[in-house]
């Protein structure tokens, strides 16, 4: 006898009752992030515990463990439930220690969204502090836009720590070492094949990097007028330096007083991939008590695709609204006869790697051309410019990642350490920025992800590389797409081969079945050493 009929009973009692919870909850989540309201932080907090208590269940969590063994009939039955028991497993806990992790998430929920730091004695957004660090040769200026950029830590450090510790207490009830390594096992990946990507881009990584790094330290050194072994965090214009300078391309010019909206809609539109109806449910520009960050959100799981962003005229701004639209297009690709519970990317990392692939199209001298009307001429020059530069800001952020992915995994294994100096030894290692002289504060705790979207950011470099095999794909197989035009043969092969699928297949088979090799970190590497 097969498990088919009795996971089958299951499955239409709970979604029964999770599908129009699970909405509501998205529902309140986008209310407070874009208005900040504490009336809606309370009610994300009620439904939270709501949603997290029905996967809490010990006898239905017993029963599923029961069904593992099969035998099965019906492989998208098996697959549901290989994703419910993941789910259940990873929340097995306590009800009241769901509770005290519920008002954790919203204090920082809340900090988050609505806090400001000054300059000048001024409130400013983080795009006012990136616009500083951007356009400033005051270093003063610039410091003190830095140190601002990490005020949010000191206020969010204790509450981080304290969230660590209980969400190590319950992992460590399930068997686990610590809750990154119950995260990312319960994910379809397991710690030590996440590290050796993640040691393949270190060691890739590091030649281009030394000399990517020593042209970039030259140019700020003469910038700002001081040696190179005197450049400071403050200097890089990012306040991570999770993006490079500026290049001589110059890609902010072809965006000022640019709707990034029509533009948006003309690609993707041409690609065969419409956000039209997305954006129109979308909230794109900053406001005071509005989360200063950039997300895409399924609803209902039933075309109801939103994303959130604050934008501005400027490259980063259209690069970051592609990124979303990458994450929404998925989304909005998905076979609609999917599941409700295999309605979804197949993982996390491909997801992010449709989202990172996406950004690179408005760095083309054609889409320039094309999508904002720039002159032919300078779009060329700015793509000429543009490829070593590109090359250069990957190279920034995989840096960026593996000081994250670092960093997180140490956080977890021991939150008792002196958590300050952790941070500046992955800084000082990965990236080769010098900690501030006598510094000893949070700014870790500074960065959104670490407080909300706990181990989350190894996808981003996981979806770095899905990225650069699609590339791969793209300049063999699509020469319009690689020119940076919407092609639509090539939005027809991201319909059918990445997207349409779902969660149906396991994210492996998705990324050999789609590029005709397993995940390799062979084609980013090769994307450095030619380009820096």
């Amino acid at each position: 006898m097969t498990q088919d009929t009795s996971f089958r009973a299951f499955l239409e009692g709970h979604l029964n009752t999770v599908m129009p919870l699970a909405k509501e909850l998205n529902l309140v989540s986008w209310d407070a992030a874009c208005t900040g309201s504490p009336e809606a932080e309370a009610s994300l907090e009620k439904l939270d515990i709501a949603y997290q208590t029905i996967y809490a269940d010990p006898a239905n969590y017993k029963r599923l463990k029961a069904m593992a063994a099969g035998p099965w009939d019906d492989p998208l039955l098996q697959r549901q439930h290989k994703l419910l028991l993941d789910e259940f497993t990873g929340l097995q806990i306590a009800p009241e220690d769901i509770v005290a992790l519920a008002a954790l998430d919203t204090k920082l929920r809340t900090l988050f969204n609505t806090h400001r730091g000054s300059v000048g004695g001024k409130p400013v957004s983080d795009n006012e502090i990136k616009q500083i660090l951007h356009e400033s040769d005051d270093s003063a200026l610039r410091k003190e836009a830095w140190e601002t950029s990490k005020s949010i830590g000191a206020l969010a450090s204790e509450t981080i720590l304290e969230a660590v510790c209980l969400r190590n207490k319950v992992a460590r009830k399930l068997g686990y070492p610590d809750f990154y390594t119950m995260r990312i096992s319960l994910d379809d990946l397991d710690v030590e094949s996440v590290y050796t990507v993640l040691g393949e881009l270190e060691a890739a990584s590091d030649g281009p990097w030394t000399r990517a790094k020593a042209t970039l330290d030259q140019r700020l050194s003469k910038r700002f007028g001081v040696p190179v072994d005197g450049l400071c965090p403050w200097h890089y214009q990012d306040p991570f330096f999770q993006e490079a300078p500026a290049s001589d391309a110059d890609l902010d010019s072809f965006f000022q007083g640019k709707d990034l909206e029509e533009a948006a809609k003309a690609f993707f539109g041409e690609m065969g991939l419409p956000v039209d109806a997305i954006l129109a449910r979308s909230d794109l520009y900053e406001r005071p008590g509005k989360n200063q960050h950039a997300f895409c959100t399924d609803i209902d799981k039933r075309g109801d695709i939103r994303t959130l962003c604050n934008l501005t005229s400027n490259a980063q701004s259209m690069g970051t609204l592609c990124h979303e639209l990458g994450h929404a297009t998925y989304d909005d690709g998905l076979n609609k006869d999917l599941p409700w519970v295999l309605s979804g990317a197949a993982h996390g990392l491909t997801t992010e790697g449709i989202a990172i692939l996406m950004e690179y199209f408005p760095r083309k001298g054609k889409w320039l051309e094309t999508y904002v009307g720039a002159d032919p001429a300078a779009a060329a020059r700015a793509e000429a410019l543009s490829a070593r530069s590109q090359a250069v800001a990957d190279l920034v952020t995989v840096r960026w990642f593996l000081v994250m992915c670092h960093f997180e995994r140490g956080l977890y294994a021991n939150p008792d350490q002196d958590v300050n100096a952790l941070w500046w030894n992955l800084v000082e290692r990965f990236q080769r920025v010098k900690c501030p002289d006598g510094r000893n504060a949070p700014d870790w705790a500074a960065k959104i992800h670490t407080a909300l979207w706990p181990v989350y950011y190894h996808l981003y470099p996981l979806g770095g590389v899905a990225a650069s095999m699609w590339r791969a794909v793209m300049r063999k197989s699509y020469p319009m797409a690689a020119e940076g035009l919407a092609d639509p043969a090539f939005g027809a092969y991201l319909r059918e081969e990445v997207f349409a699928p779902g969660a149906s297949v396991n994210w492996q088979a998705l990324i050999e079945c789609s590029t005709g090799e397993p995940l390799t970190t062979r084609h980013w590497a090769e994307e450095w050493d030619s380009a820096v």
